[in-house]
């Protein structure tokens, strides 16, 4: 019997840099580090021609464990107007943030889901 062990590798260096430049950054730190062969996977920034493109995002650590908001704070946020068939524009929750400090992304899911927003859809 075995437990496999998840690998987190962060690229700091790739902070405030193009995407062109942090790609070079990651494959010559992974050369180096002799991890190939690797998997990188580009996830771009959605717009508001696809679907589901205004989903709430919860942003965890790196195991997916814990939220962690974008600021690293746990607030969750949700920066577009909901366009309420009923009420018209409006801004959810306080601010278009939930405070997710501490929680799972699944107990985060389930407060948002219980806030008003549930009861918008």
């Amino acid at each position: 019997m075995f437990t496999i062990v998840p690998k987190v590798v962060t690229f700091p260096e790739c902070l405030e840099q193009l995407f062109d430049n942090c790609l070079a950054i990651i494959n010559n730190q992974v050369q180096e580090l002799s991890l190939a062969p690797y998997e990188l996977v580009v996830r771009e920034k959605r717009t508001i021609d696809q679907p589901g493109y205004n989903k709430v995002v919860i942003v965890t650590d790196m195991l997916g464990e814990l939220v962690m908001g974008r600021l690293g704070d746990g607030f969750v946020s949700y920066p577009f107007q909901w366009d309420d068939a009923v009420l018209g524009p409006r801004t959810l929750s306080v601010d278009g943030k939930w405070n997710c400090f501490g929680y799972t992304p699944e107990a985060c899911c389930d407060s948002i889901k219980q806030s008003e927003l549930f009861f918008s859809i």
